[in-house]
């Protein structure tokens, strides 16, 4: 299960005190998924999650054997999941036997069946026009979402490796500055041997830095839209 969620290796022994707020939103979606039940009621599970843990929740979640009771507001992960919509409007509940896009089209289609009694032929072709106006709008967006992920998915290596070298400027940016600090302090310069040592160490940051600014450039050329 723990390699399912990417803790492999050492990081299997972390203490949970040293994990990064992605490392515990996984292992808290690990521990969930572990828990022998026949129901998970979730809400809003997929805030704050990064695009790698939201797919490698919603995959577990797809093996799930028992039902699962979801309110989210995150309609890619509900279309690739859900197989029923229960929708509350007006004092009423409604049942919608599929995933979410389904959900969207039969709700339009009978909202404007519901008004074929009260609307004019004009109005009637107005309020139509607006609910396939907005079924479009959320299926592109839906489209949009699912492009993005290709996307990252496409260039998952890439972006990785990127992401470690943006952690390694911050470094050296942060030792950097730390030399340069020293170099700006009375007592420190008044040793000329610490000087120079301090001088080695801001020549070496530097050149590290451009280094690394160049990886990083030729990293983000290599991405593929």
């Amino acid at each position: 299960m723990l390699g399912a969620f990417l803790f492999s290796g050492d990081a299997i022994y972390k203490p949970i005190s040293v994990l990064s707020g992605g490392e515990k939103s996984r292992l808290a979606l690990a521990k969930i998924l572990m828990q022998e039940s026949n129901l998970l009621i979730l809400d809003e599970p997929t805030n704050h999650l990064d695009i790698i843990t939201k797919e490698l929740f919603q995959r577990a979640l797809l093996k799930y054997s028992g039902t699962i009771l979801i309110v989210s507001h995150d309609r890619f992960f509900l279309d690739n999941l859900i197989t029923r919509v229960i929708e509350i409007r007006d004092g009423r509940i409604y049942d919608y036997p599929g995933n979410y896009s389904y959900f969207i089209e039969k709700r339009a289609q009978l909202l404007a069946e519901s008004n074929n009694g009260n609307l004019s032929t004009k109005t009637k072709r107005a309020e139509q026009s607006k609910l396939k106006v907005k079924t479009l709008d959320k299926l592109k967006k839906r489209k949009e979402a699912e492009e993005r992920n290709r996307i990252y998915r496409q260039n998952k290596d890439i972006l990785d490796k990127l992401k470690s070298v943006e952690e390694r400027i911050k470094e050296a940016e942060k030792k950097k500055v730390g030399v340069e600090s020293q170099l700006c302090d009375p007592i420190i310069l008044k040793d000329s041997k610490k000087v120079q040592s301090l001088m080695i160490d801001l020549k070496k940051y530097n050149h590290e830095l451009t280094a690394l600014a160049k990886i990083s450039k030729e990293l983000i050329l290599k991405i593929n839209p």
